[in-house]
């Protein structure tokens, strides 16, 4: 009979009774499954305050064997993280472990695991008690769960050691060790999750593993840990100290290759933006990490600066002042730099901040109106070299210098400028000193010396040239005494070869001639002679004749001879 057909002779007045068991039965069910698998009770989303406010009242009181299984498991699961809060949170916690000792529950301390995993994170005695116990009755716990604590350490003195040495092996995906941990779902970037992450960011700062010959795969998979679709995951302060520990504390001492450094200095600023422009948000981070993305920055802000020059500036009216300030940035003693550019260079920057990975958004700052004159392709560099301020002006403008404690020298890191403040216009915004780009060049021996004499800098590639003598339009003596001074130096020169002159690039003795060389080679015989065998040479003062007496006589004599 077709099941139509059964339809049709379907007594309808038939009634089918379903017994549904009571809520009670359905708990006790439940807890016996939880028995029977591999797995943890999970946190409730919903967590009944007063449940909580009833277990510390216990603890509080000294009456937790009034609490019910329920209450405890409950509180184990979800109130554990209240303690934070508490002065005597290690008190509650002893009690705690005594009652699940004295009523020796597996499923206790399957949630009492449960709870430990959400706040694994925090550093703090209780938790460690908390440690220890469920170590102690590790057999109480789920199988599963027994062979994720051994195998990865994650109840160990230094929680998650065993799975963070697993980062280092290439052959291992990072991220299936996470999954096989149980480290998933909220617990990836919360509790035992975060607790990883300052586990394994403190053994990464202690190395060099930026530098090693594997060191782009590793900060990649560093990267895909601490993010989720490339944004980051782990939040809060203390999170940004250990990632920014793990990415700049290795390069202290050391400088990782360009493309490495690159990825670095782009995840930081999307993260948590510009130290610079923002110092706020990089307050729980020490000083000597913030500055070497500073340098890093500083040297990206004159990057881009040279970019933009290449499309708006003739390359003559730069070339020599890079050169010049190259010295300071590959020395690293330019500690900030800000570039502001005119309207023209900066429509170029947002062009190349869009298309060019090596430059970031809102590294750079541009003019307002109203606050000086300004040519619309005009751009300043701002820099810091010790305590001295230099505002290096593009194109064919000037260069103007402040020490940094002047109540007149510009601020860095603004998003826009007044032409006049970066200019030194008037007594408010007035340099220490300011000079002119000159075709020769003198103005980088003038900036030279300033930056010398403040900070004891001293430009490596400038010779300071020494200064000329008083002279009258003729370029010859113009005082009595002048002529006469002259004179003598003149006269001593011709009568008295003995003077001590100095010549460069010979060595000095105390021979026949007080300053002369001992002894010289005589380019007509070839021989090398004592320095009484020659003469002092009149061409060249200072210095005796290239021939020795004899080869000169014979020269001589020869020469009478063809005549």
């Amino acid at each position: 009979m077709s099941l139509i057909e059964q339809l049709k002779h379907f007594d309808v007045s038939l009634r089918f009774e379903l017994h549904v068991p009571k809520q009670s039965r359905l708990a006790k069910t439940a807890h016996r499954i939880e028995g029977l698998v591999d797995t943890l009770p999970s946190a409730p989303l919903h967590i009944p305050q007063e449940l909580i406010d009833e277990s510390l009242s216990a603890f509080k009181t000294r009456r937790t064997t009034m609490l019910s299984n329920r209450n405890l498991r409950v509180f184990c699961v979800a109130g554990l993280n209240t303690l934070s809060q508490l002065e005597d949170a290690s008190n509650y916690i002893k009690l705690l472990i005594n009652e699940l000792k004295l009523r020796a529950k597996s499923t206790l301390y399957r949630a009492l695991l449960t709870g430990y995993l959400q706040i694994a994170d925090i550093d703090a005695a209780w938790v460690k008690s908390i440690r220890q116990c469920l170590s102690e009755h590790i057999n109480q716990l789920p199988r599963r769960w027994i062979r994720r604590c051994n195998e990865y350490g994650l109840l160990d003195d230094i929680p998650c050691q065993k799975l963070s040495n697993l980062f280092w092996d290439d052959t291992l995906v990072f991220d299936e060790q996470l999954h096989q941990a149980g480290i998933t779902g909220a617990l990836r970037t919360t509790g035992i999750g975060k607790q990883l992450l300052h586990t394994l960011c403190h053994e990464l700062s202690d190395s060099n593993w930026l530098l090693e010959p594997q060191a782009e795969q590793q900060l990649e998979r560093f990267l895909r840990f601490i993010s989720i679709n490339d944004e980051l995951s782990f939040n809060g302060p203390v999170s940004q100290a250990s990632i920014a520990q793990a990415l700049l504390a290795p390069c202290l001492d050391n400088k990782p290759e360009a493309n490495i450094q690159k990825k670095i200095e782009r995840f930081l600023l999307s993260a948590y933006s510009d130290p610079r422009v923002n110092p706020g948000k990089w307050a729980h981070v020490p000083d000597e990490l913030i500055q070497i993305l500073n340098r890093w920055l500083t040297k990206q802000a004159m990057g881009l600066l040279l970019e933009v020059l290449n499309r708006t500036a003739d390359a003559h009216h730069w070339d020599s002042r890079n050169e010049f300030w190259g010295f300071y940035l590959d020395n690293d003693y330019v500690e900030e730099a800000w570039v502001v550019f005119g309207p023209e260079p900066s429509r170029h920057a947002h062009d190349l901040v869009m298309s060019n990975t090596d430059f970031s958004a809102g590294t750079y700052g541009g003019f307002k109106r109203g606050g000086g004159q300004l040519q619309a392709n005009h751009s300043v560099l701002l820099m810091r070299i010790d305590n001295i301020v230099i505002a290096e002006w593009t194109h064919n403008g000037r260069v103007r210098l402040w020490d940094r404690s002047a109540a007149t020298s510009p601020p860095f890191y603004r998003q826009s400028y007044f032409a006049d403040v970066l200019r030194g216009t008037g007594i408010k915004h007035k340099p220490q000193a300011e000079f002119t780009h000159d075709a020769h060049g003198r103005w980088k021996e003038k900036v030279d010396k300033f930056i010398h004499e403040r900070s004891g800098i001293k430009h490596g590639k400038i010779t300071q040239r020494p200064k000329a003598k008083p002279q009258n339009s003729s370029g010859y003596p113009k005082t009595k005494t002048q002529i006469r001074r002259v004179a003598t130096v003149a006269a001593s020169k011709i009568t008295d070869p003995l003077q001590d002159i100095p010549v460069l690039g010979q060595h000095k003795s105390a021979g026949p001639y007080p300053g002369l060389p001992a002894t010289a080679k005589c380019i007509g015989c070839g021989k090398t002679k004592p320095a009484q065998q020659f003469y002092i040479s009149k061409r060249r003062p200072g210095e005796l004749t290239n021939f020795c007496r004899q080869c000169s006589k014979e020269t001589s004599s020869n020469h009478f001879k063809k005549n």
